[in-house]
């Protein structure tokens, strides 16, 4: 054993008589639990992956009172969700998010769920702040090491490829509940109020529902981005073959992107709230996008969708779920493999219309 593993072996020795997590290798039983906490405050799409497991656990637990630790990018996504029944949304400041963590420690969890699978070990301290010695603290399997920080490590989860089933795995097994991945489904609950402002929309774009395509161009993070040229492309792919408008979302950042795609065919989209998005989505025909969020925000509303991935490895945990469309990796075939997905959705959407 080199010296730096003899340490970190030391040091998790020291952690793990300091947090005293006693390690369960089953479930705990949902008739004994009354206050959870989920902790989901990182990405918007994480968020949506995470909705179907919380939306199971309302079921397995109804008595039990279930909180949202959310960021500022996702808690929209919960307002009005009756799933959950408390939401708190994460403070960004480190100081601030500590007084946070001890003021949550007052509400004295069951359970915390932890949802994060990067940075696992801060992600332990922080569920251990918040839950104490006595909270049962749950993770995907990351390893026997991690058991330090919390009691239990889903296995389940760990063999699921797509990241909505990890999810959902996860909170299965730690409920000892069947875990029974065909029952994932997707969805997002909006308000009526949403639904109006999407109205108003359309009557300014001139659009009718279910007449109308949404590309975004934003790719969220820069590995991801698509270059002018094929969205062009893209763009000319999905007018010929579905012969649509087609409403460009974006980012402030890609207005210069905006202005050098458009097409008479094209409406910009103002700026708007992304629930009034997530309607716009719901109500298109097609949702294409190269990011992860608005690919996961389509599948929530049950729109067919293209995710354009810059590797066939992403593309396995993150595609469009359990909605028509595919995933393509953006490449040398990208456009080609595109068209091929257009032309088959634009004919079984013709067969539907006839």
């Amino acid at each position: 054993m080199s010296k730096n593993n003899a340490a970190k072996k030391l040091l998790n020795s020291f952690i793990s008589l300091f947090l005293r997590n006693k390690r369960y290798d089953k479930g705990i039983n949902p008739d004994k639990v009354k206050k959870i906490l989920v902790i989901r405050n990182d990405a918007l799409g994480d968020m949506l992956i995470t909705m179907p497991a919380i939306a199971l656990l309302k079921k397995a637990a109804p008595h039990a009172e279930i909180h949202v630790l959310a960021s500022k990018k996702s808690f929209r996504l919960l307002e009005n969700d009756s799933n959950v029944d408390n939401l708190h949304i994460a403070e960004e400041g480190k100081l601030s998010f500590f007084k946070q963590m001890l003021t949550l420690r007052k509400e004295k969890f069951d359970v915390i769920i932890s949802t994060i699978y990067v940075g696992i070990t801060k992600q332990g301290f922080i569920a251990n702040i918040i839950g104490g010695r006595k909270a049962f603290k749950s993770l995907l399997y990351s390893g026997e090491e991690k058991y330090t920080y919390y009691n239990f490590q889903s296995k389940n989860a760990e063999k699921q490829i797509a990241m909505w089933e990890k999810m959902y795995a996860q909170f299965a097994e730690t409920f000892a509940l069947s875990t029974n991945v065909d029952k994932v489904i997707p969805y997002l609950q909006t308000s009526e109020s949403d639904k109006k402002t999407l109205n108003i929309l359309l009557e300014e774009l001139d659009l009718k529902y279910k007449e109308y395509l949404v590309v975004n161009l934003s790719a969220g993070q820069e590995r991801n981005k698509i270059v002018k040229e094929d969205y062009v492309e893209i763009l000319e792919i999905l007018h010929r073959y579905f012969n649509k408008n087609i409403v460009l979302i974006h980012m402030p950042s890609e207005n210069d992107l905006a202005d050098n795609v458009k097409k008479e065919y094209t409406n910009a989209l103002p700026k708007s709230d992304i629930l009034t998005i997530a309607e716009l989505i719901r109500n298109s025909i097609l949702c294409v996008s190269p990011d992860t969020g608005i690919v996961h925000l389509a599948s929530a509303v049950r729109t067919p969708t293209i995710g354009i991935f810059n590797s066939e490895y992403h593309s396995r945990f993150w595609a469009p779920y359990k909605v028509p469309g595919g995933k393509i990796v953006n490449g040398t075939n990208m456009l080609k493999e595109f068209e091929e997905i257009v032309s088959t959705l634009a004919s079984k959407t013709g067969e539907e219309n006839e």
